[in-house]
């Protein structure tokens, strides 16, 4: 098994939107209009990765997952694209399907026992991972998802990656 990547727009994922199968995973870390926004969008569009006191206590800095229509698109071209702002899911799962996905790979733990965040929505970390995984890292990954895009950075582009022989 091996990721393909291909070159791909907004243009031709807003298409994509219109049909209701992009997501986007936004990182208020490094872009701190993310939670405002999402609280815009409504609770049937989106919201915190996190759960219980870690939403309370992280809200500020949290991941989080939206369903993403053209104009969710536009408002991360206006005013996140400078950033790391996070990452782009494609698939034809319910949003709380994908959800309950996400929050499976939210902690991870270390060759030493510790517990760690993992950022795997982070544009930077993504890519890297899913490279460096094998099989069934992949498949566990990929789930309910066909793929992934990132923005490449200082371009207007994007960069899918779909994961070849995943059943």
């Amino acid at each position: 098994m091996q990721i393909q990547n291909r070159e791909s727009s907004l243009v031709e994922l807003a298409k994509l939107a219109d049909a209701g199968y992009v997501y986007v995973i936004l990182d208020a870390c490094d872009a701190p209009s993310v939670p405002e926004k999402v609280r815009s969008l409504g609770e049937d569009r989106g919201g915190s990765l996190y759960n219980g006191t870690a939403q309370e206590d992280y809200w500020a800095i949290a991941p989080y997952l939206c369903r993403a229509d053209k104009w969710l698109l536009r408002w991360i071209h206006d005013s996140l694209w400078t950033e790391p702002w996070g990452i782009i899911i494609i698939s034809k799962s319910d949003l709380a399907s994908i959800r309950a996905h996400f929050r499976r790979f939210l902690i991870v733990q270390s060759p030493e026992g510790e517990h760690w965040y993992f950022r795997f929505y982070d544009p930077r970390v993504l890519p890297v991972f899913l490279e460096s995984s094998n099989d069934d890292e992949l498949k566990s990954f990929f789930g309910p998802v066909q793929a992934y895009a990132v923005q490449n950075p200082g371009e207007d582009n994007l960069r899918i990656m779909k994961a070849v022989g995943v059943s």
